[in-house]
């Protein structure tokens, strides 16, 4: 077993995947060890897409844990500042991670190696993953899943048509329909998960 001093600079690759949604969706991600709960929040949120208006928390072993929000119930039975490798992770451990406690999105995450550090790779950094994050507020994953259906490419097409085909056709609203569809019909890019993961404005 690796000792504390050894985890501190090794790297931990994690499997985060969103629960309750098909096509699966989830990111494959390289952070430091050293990776605090408040850090690795940013992280996710800036992996999977989210945009942390919401509140979150992890359950790591049965304990919560969460960073504090003024106006909101403390969640977190340790410090924000509490390392992940000070729970000294077993590989393939898992533990969770919920955002938004109105829609409860759950991910699961599992340790999928203990690599050691290296100085040529800048770290966090996703090196894989599927499926583009749901919408902030498009409710729980069975609400998801239901207007994901009806935001299909194809129906966009047909929407396009019809502004375009309108007597008062106007580019405005064809940019705005565009802006409104978007988030639905993107897909995953791991370029710019990873320059999201690079800006001071995701991830802290």
């Amino acid at each position: 077993m690796a000792r504390k001093h050894e985890l501190t600079s090794a790297v931990y690759q994690l499997r985060i995947h969103l629960r309750g949604v098909s096509p699966p969706i989830w990111r494959r991600l390289r952070v430091p060890a050293d990776t605090t709960i408040k850090r690795l929040n940013e992280v996710i949120q800036a992996a999977m897409g989210w945009e942390d208006i919401h509140l979150h928390v992890f359950t790591i072993r049965g304990q919560w844990y969460g960073v504090p929000r003024e106006g909101a119930l403390s969640l977190h039975a340790g410090s924000e500042d509490l390392k992940l490798s000070a729970f000294n992770l077993q590989l393939q451990e898992r533990f969770t991670y919920e955002y938004d406690f109105y829609s409860h999105w759950h991910h699961d995450i599992r340790l999928e190696r203990i690599l050691p550090a290296s100085p040529t790779q800048a770290l966090p950094v996703c090196i894989a993953g599927r499926g583009a994050c749901p919408p902030e507020d498009s409710g729980p994953p069975e609400r998801f899943m239901r207007l994901l259906d009806d935001r299909s490419v194809y129906n966009l097409i047909e929407l396009l048509q019809e502004e375009v085909e309108r007597v008062d056709f106007a580019r405005d609203d064809l940019v705005d329909l565009l802006e409104e569809w978007w988030p639905w019909i993107q897909d995953f890019d791991r370029k710019r998960v990873n320059l999201h993961l690079r800006n001071p404005m995701h991830c802290g």
